[in-house]
């Protein structure tokens, strides 16, 4: 029986060689027998293995939210141009939501970084997971 699929925190880390003991050891058995986290797991590795430490901040597009919210954004509020839906997720870094992208038409996902962490070493870890992402398709993937 295969465990439940990795958690996006632990297949970042894994693919950058940052985990350690019993979790990296519970996360190499699961990727024995999930071939789709596997993949995953080796797209990021490809990912991370691309990127070179920035030198200076990123110059980051007018629509990526790095905006530090005092509080959680409500549903129907407007974060740049995206229209957020729903609270979704939380983590040490940021705060996911559900929002519309009229541009494109299309459900998005925004991960906006926690206030206090927007320091531009958080920034550019932000933009490539973004850009890593990108070139992800996963089901447990938004």
């Amino acid at each position: 029986m295969v465990a439940a699929c990795l958690a996006e925190d632990v297949a970042w880390e894994l693919a950058a060689g940052q985990l350690a003991g019993v979790e990296a050891r519970r996360a190499g058995e699961h990727l024995d027998g999930c071939p789709t986290c596997r993949r995953w797991v080796s797209e990021l590795a490809r990912a991370a293995a691309a990127d070179t430490p920035p030198t200076a901040e990123p110059s980051l597009p007018e629509t990526l939210p790095i905006a530090e919210p005092a509080a959680p954004i409500a549903a129907g509020e407007l974060l740049g141009a995206y229209e957020v839906r729903a609270h979704v997720g939380s983590g040490g870094m940021s705060l996911v939501y559900a929002a519309f992208d009229p541009h494109l038409g299309r459900a998005v996902a925004l991960k906006v970084l926690r206030p206090g962490r927007a320091t531009p070493t958080m920034k550019a870890r932000l933009m490539r997971e973004a850009q890593a992402m990108a070139r992800l398709s996963h089901p447990n993937v938004l």
